[in-house]
């Protein structure tokens, strides 16, 4: 539940529902394989430090956007298990 309310804060405005945002890939279980983000260490990866216009959310991004360890594995955990139910409502 935690992963869940932490994307919907911070993530949901340009990745509602699994989309893809600026011509990035999506959230999409085809699409993080694609582009090596389909395990939890690839996806804590790219939160914490970000990829083109996606800001970063670890340890450099500002205190306000943060997320600590736990926080990095819950998004990540949540996105991918979206992911492999398509972003079922």
């Amino acid at each position: 539940a935690n992963g869940q309310m932490l994307f919907t804060q911070k993530c949901a405005a340009c990745h509602a529902g699994g989309a893809g945002w600026a011509g990035g890939g999506s959230l999409s279980s085809k699409d993080l394989e694609r582009n090596g983000y389909a395990q939890i260490e690839g996806m804590v990866g790219l939160l914490s430090k970000g990829k083109g216009m996606m800001p970063a959310f670890g340890p450099t991004a500002p205190p306000f956007a943060r997320f600590d360890d736990a926080q990095l594995g819950d998004v990540a955990a949540y996105v991918l298990a979206q992911a492999a139910t398509g972003w079922a409502k």
